[in-house]
């Protein structure tokens, strides 16, 4: 008994002093619930986040893995660059840099992108976008000017292996949403058109500055169905003073897409545009390229440490 005994302890000493880098770690992209006290009102202002709650970044380490955290910010060094051979060539945090927050309440996923380019406008963007009297021609859609790519495994079941390469079909589960400057620089650059010749018009099915894309649901019809839900997403971007960067808030309901809701983790990536001289470059955050869920995140949406609250490590006990 004495020696079954002094085995079973030793077997405890040894279990605490084993390395914890060595055991296996749960990491997941944190998207913490605002404290009840948090309202974030879509205006393009960020002074209504509570940035100083966040913690560290979600990021990926020299080894491809994950290190958990509540937001995100562009790492050059990990995050996987595309400029499909154009001569827009990135050349450092100058050129371009974001910072990405999110947060949720009990209605709806919310996104603030903070963004610094030091090339801005419609002559940066994909030719064609706008004709000279500042209307959006449609020829130019949803990931062809400076903005932000999400992208979504509702089912976070990391399939299919490729979102382009599906024999039967996009998945309902699955979607790239984009959300790009256009409207911002429309009413900077045309401020005497009519109120509803900005942004998001239902002509000829473009919807210009968000747009869905790769998902087999309904609502990516191209049509009616994908504007009504798209006008129910609040996306507000404001330039910056110099015209050097911008701030961009997306709002989008639970519900909005299929299994999109804070009940269950999610897979998740995404990915900042940035267009120079009429040509592209894109950032995807996990370092893969974007189409591939097998290479998403798991997003979790926790409310144990409210974002502008007080945590519940912090509670008292008295």
């Amino acid at each position: 008994m004495k020696k079954a005994t002094s085995i079973f302890c030793v077997a405890v000493v040894a279990a605490c002093l084993f390395p914890l880098s060595v055991c296996p770690q749960d990491r997941f992209i944190n998207c913490r619930k605002f404290d009840a006290s948090i309202k974030i009102v879509i205006d393009g202002d960020k002074s209504d986040w509570p940035i100083s709650s966040f913690g560290s970044p979600a990021a990926i380490d020299s080894r491809g893995d994950l290190t958990t955290g509540d937001h995100f910010v562009l790492n050059a060094g990990t995050a996987a660059y595309d400029n499909q051979g154009t001569g827009n060539v990135y050349s450092g945090p100058a050129d371009f840099d974001a910072v990405t927050y999110i947060g949720w309440d009990n209605q709806a996923f919310y996104l603030l992108n903070i963004a610094r380019d030091n090339e801005i406008g419609f002559d940066h963007a994909r030719a064609g976008t706008i004709d000279a009297n500042g209307y959006l021609t449609g020829s130019s859609t949803g990931w062809t000017n400076d903005g932000i790519e999400l992208w979504l495994d509702n089912d976070n079941d990391r399939l299919p292996l490729h979102l382009d390469q599906q024999p039967e079909g996009n998945s309902v589960n699955d979607l790239q949403f984009n959300v790009i400057i256009d409207d911002a620089l429309q009413r900077r650059d045309y401020p005497n058109l009519a109120e509803e010749d900005y942004g998001l018009r239902f002509d000829n099915f473009y919807y210009q500055y968000k747009e869905i894309f790769r998902s087999g649901a309904d609502y990516n019809d191209g049509d009616a169905l994908e504007y009504e839900l798209l006008s129910t997403i609040d996306t507000v971007t404001k330039l910056d003073a110099d015209n050097k960067g911008y701030t961009m808030e997306i709002r989008i309901p639970f519900g909005s897409f299929v299994m999109f809701e804070s009940t269950h983790p999610i897979g998740f990536n995404l990915s900042w545009l940035d267009w120079d001289k009429g040509e592209f470059s894109h950032f995807s955050w996990n370092g893969f390229p974007s189409e591939q869920p097998e290479f998403y995140q798991e997003m979790r949406f926790t409310s144990d440490r409210p974002l502008g609250g007080t945590s519940i490590g912090q509670w008292s006990i008295y």
